[in-house]
Parts: structure tokens; sequence; C-alpha cells
């Protein structure tokens, strides 16, 4: 009967890590496809310069809207400055290289750590290659009724960098992008990026 008991308890166990291992790789595909539809549309609007809805992929508490608003205006900096300098994505594929996935309880929130690269071919130079890898996010999300949604994404880019340095709003970047576009300044590089190479020379 001892063998019999033990034997039930080894089976349990057993069944316990294996629904738990089954449940923790679901939920991490869960979080992927979320994740991954994220990048689509912002990838997607840099190659039709037409920003993509992606709140119904966020939470609805405050935080997200926030990002939902700060995120949205980068887009619409990065298709103006697209618009102006011939840097549509004529083809783009993106990485993303996970490297945690964290859960808390109650709530239920997962803090997700990747690393983003890209291949972008640009308009301005249709026969080469722009590649950027590195750049490190910081994605929460939180377990709702309606699946995983996102709460923010955290990372800093050269144009986040820039505008937060100069302080600039939506409308004051574009209008920079404009004016220096009008002045005969542009290149194949951002007119904004060009700003962060200035001032970090300062």
């Amino acid at each position: 009967m001892k063998f019999f008991t033990k034997l039930a308890v080894v089976s349990s166990l057993l069944l316990f890590i294996v629904t738990n291992a089954v449940m923790g790789i679901e939920v991490e595909n869960d979080i992927d496809a979320v994740i991954k539809q994220y990048f689509d549309l912002k990838y997607e609007s840099l190659h039709t310069l037409d920003v993509k809805d992606f709140s119904h992929l966020l939470d609805n508490n405050v935080r997200a809207q926030e990002f939902f608003k700060d995120e949205t205006d980068k887009i619409e900096i990065e298709i103006a400055n697209a618009e102006k300098n011939s840097l549509r994505y004529l083809e783009y594929k993106y990485f993303i290289e996970y490297e945690s996935i964290n859960i808390s309880q109650n709530p239920e929130i997962a803090t997700v750590a990747l690393i983003e690269g890209h291949d972008v071919v640009f308009e301005v130079h249709p026969d080469e290659v722009s590649k950027m890898r590195g750049l490190k996010h910081t994605i929460l999300l939180r377990n709702t009724d309606k699946g995983w949604k996102i709460i923010t994404d955290i990372y800093e880019d050269e144009l986040k960098m820039f505008l937060n340095k100069a302080k600039l709003n939506k409308k004051q970047a574009i209008e920079q992008i404009q004016m220096k576009s009008l002045a005969g300044e542009t290149d194949t590089d951002s007119v904004l990026l060009e700003g962060v190479k200035k001032n970090g020379r300062d």
C-alpha cells in the first residue's frame, strides 16, 4: 500500500509540474502574440505613412492611455520626417529577442524584457539595407478578462532622447522638420536625429 501511495503522490506531482509548464508556455505564447501585433502595427505605420491604431492592444488604465498618446505622437513625428526626407520603409523585417518574462500575481502583471532589432530599406536608398540592433524594451502587460493587454513600453531610442532633451512636443517637432526641410537642410538622415548629433557635440 505504501508503494502505491508514494506512486500516486509522485504521479500527482508530475501532473502538477507538467500542467503548470504547459500553462506557462500558453501564457508566454499569448503575451508574445500581443507584443508582435504591437510591433507589426508600429512598423506598418512607417511603411504606409499612416498611423495604425493599436489601442485595442492596451489596458484601460490611465498609464496605458498616456503611453498610447505619447507613442502615437512619436509615430506621427516619424511619419512627418519620413514624408519630408523620403524615409518611408519600402521593406522591413524586425527581430525580437526575449530576455525574460516575469509574472506577478494579484493583479497578474507581466514584465517583459526584450531586445529589438530591424533591417529596413528606405525609400531614399532602395538598394541599401539599414540595420539596427540592441534596442532594449521593458513592456508591462496586465491579464484582463479580455486577455493580456499592454500597459506601457519603456525604451529609449535616439528620437525619444532628442525629444526629451529638446523638450519638444509633437507640434513643435513637426514644425522643426518642416522648417529645416523647406530651408533645404535635409539629407538622408532624420532632421531630428541630426539634432541629436549636434547636441551631443555641444
